[in-house]
């Protein structure tokens, strides 16, 4: 007999044979002893299905290149290793349909989400995780010299948005905010620009763009230019006139999946993040990785953005 089920018979117990054997008092206490029991024992979560998208850089395969795998894989292998007693399984989709899975209230938690102070509609937040650098304009080595010729070096956004002579594209599921997003959103009626809308590779979509001319230039994070340079060899990133904040990761949890699962897993996983893995050793090694040419300081950053982070920081409402 578990503690929860012998509390439960002692308490059945004591009352079948009398409540004069117990004071009111002591039938109230035993009575919120049990019910926290149960409480407890039944706000825990048994399984997490793990989403992850086709959009490398943020999902690879470990490899001699890529040590850690992709920009959130380290977070997620651990995650699982870090909370033994859930199950866990991985489920490969394309951005679209991990949006679906999570508005949809499937039991799902995706690792590469940006944290925000308060949670979506969508889903429910852990603490910040990481925390990245500002986006910047990612364009080829023949058209660099041309965007600079005309619109100067840092790149003036306001100026080249407005500019039909060049073309923009972006995967359909990046967002932006900010004096960034406002820009885009001014500009748009006279911007030509293409959406790569493609389910398996859409950042990829998005280079192969920049290879064959069909687009000019696009915004994204910088260690985008720099997986994809590797990868074509002319990708290149140019950096802009906008002064933008920095962004920070975040764990996050369908938040209208039933069985309040979207609390127990995040509760759960800010333990595990809190505990053991936002400074365990392979963890911060992949963050330096991918991250860490970005910052004067690496170190000092994540130092100040993810371990010493809090809620009252302002919020971020950008999407990975």
């Amino acid at each position: 007999m578990n503690f929860y089920t012998h509390l439960e018979h002692t308490v059945n117990t004591i009352t079948a044979q009398g409540e004069t054997m117990l004071k009111p008092r002591q039938l109230l206490v035993a009575t919120l002893v049990l019910c926290t029991a149960w409480s407890t024992k039944a706000q825990t979560v048994e399984k997490i299905i793990w989403l992850q998208s086709k959009t490398p850089p943020f999902h690879l395969p470990r490899t001699t290149e890529y040590p850690f795998a992709g920009l959130c894989d380290e977070l997620l292998n651990q995650l699982i290793t870090k909370m033994p007693g859930i199950e866990h399984e991985k489920l490969l989709l394309p951005q679209k349909r991990i949006h679906r899975y999570m508005n949809e209230g499937e039991k799902v938690c995706f690792p590469c989400m940006i944290h925000r102070n308060k949670d979506t509609h969508t889903a429910k937040l852990s603490i910040p995780t990481a925390v990245y650098p500002p986006f910047t304009l990612i364009t080829t080595v023949d058209k660099r010299d041309q965007l600079t010729q005309v619109h100067g070096k840092p790149i003036n956004l306001a100026s080249l948005f407005a500019d039909d002579s060049f073309t923009y594209g972006q995967v359909a599921a990046r967002r932006f905010s900010g004096e960034l997003q406002t820009l885009l959103q001014q500009t748009a009626h006279s911007r030509p620009a293409v959406l790569s809308y493609r389910a398996d590779g859409e950042s990829g979509a998005i280079a192969e763009m920049l290879q064959h001319d069909i687009i000019d230039y696009t915004l994204d994070y910088p260690y985008m230019a720099r997986y994809f340079a590797k990868k074509y060899g002319n990708i290149r990133a140019l950096e802009t006139n906008l002064t933008q904040d920095l962004v920070r990761g975040a764990v996050g949890c369908s938040a209208s999946a039933a069985d309040s699962f979207a609390e127990q897993a995040i509760s759960a996983i800010n333990k595990a993040l809190k505990q053991d893995v936002l400074e365990n050793t392979n963890y911060v090694l992949s963050q330096r990785f991918w991250l860490a040419p970005y910052f004067t300081d690496f170190d000092a950053v994540y130092k100040t953005h993810v371990l010493k982070a809090t809620d009252e920081q302002p919020p971020s409402t950008q999407d990975p």
